[in-house]
């Protein structure tokens, strides 16, 4: 699956009255890279990341997800996708495992599938030994992998994540970390990571997305954006954002 296109963008504009939030976006993500969207806030990630899930309509342009139309068959694009977009919200009332167990049931498994795959996520994000307690006892970050459980459970092979490290203290920030790393590693995962922060991305995407006030500014590999440039990523980030 290498080299395919999970996701491919085509001309995606979106207007709300007279403001335009995307403009003319086109982009592409190839099958098992780990792919970050960077923008500051407010430069339209979230909104182009919720076009992408049909939970927003464009104004124009087109989105297929492992080549299938969104607006043409939103179920048949979505089937093997997963994504937290913004905050995960929970019953805090529920356990964990109870809550995976209740979304377990949209994917059609029976009684037993539904207990063994959130079973099997669980102990992916390592909340295993969690699975018992209720959420309003879980940490941010725990939450945050709760989530990515969440997105397990149709075995996806892409998740989309809209700020995931948002709130998160160093060490939730690492696990998070590690946890996209070894799921990109070891079960082929395309990641597609929206932030505003650099910091948080740049020690595991090997692609970029570039966006601001709507436009894409840059996507490609960090290699190509820094030929011929003698400074840090990070300048040259802030650079491109406030130019």
């Amino acid at each position: 699956m290498k080299n395919e296109n999970v996701i491919k963008t085509v001309n995606i504009t979106k207007r709300v009255k007279r403001k335009v939030l995307l403009e003319d976006i086109s982009l592409n993500v190839e099958a098992g890279s780990i792919c970050g969207f960077l923008g500051p806030n407010g430069a339209g990630k979230t909104t182009l990341m919720r076009v992408m899930m049909g939970l927003v309509k464009p104004s124009q342009g087109s989105v297929f997800l492992n080549g299938v139309d969104v607006n043409g068959n939103r179920p048949e694009a979505l089937k093997h996708v997963g994504a937290m977009i913004e905050s995960p919200l929970f019953y805090d009332y529920l356990t964990g495992r109870i809550m995976l167990l209740n979304l377990s049931r949209l994917h059609g498994y029976t009684k037993e599938e539904r207990e063994e795959k959130v079973e099997e996520v669980l102990q992916i994000v390592g909340l295993e030994k969690r699975g018992e307690d209720k959420i309003h006892t879980y940490s941010l970050g725990m939450k945050q992998r709760l989530g990515i459980a969440q997105a397990l459970l149709g075995d996806p092979s892409l998740i989309l994540l809209d700020e995931p490290a948002n709130g998160l203290d160093p060490i939730g920030m690492r696990e998070l970390r590690e946890l996209i790393i070894s799921l990109n590693q070891e079960k082929g995962i395309t990641f597609f990571i929206s932030s505003h922060l650099l910091d948080e991305l740049q020690h595991i995407c090997n692609h970029y997305i570039l966006i601001r006030e709507g436009r894409i500014l840059y996507q490609g590999q960090v290699d190509d954006l820094m030929k011929d440039k003698e400074m840090r990523l990070e300048d040259l980030f802030v650079e491109m954002m406030t130019s």
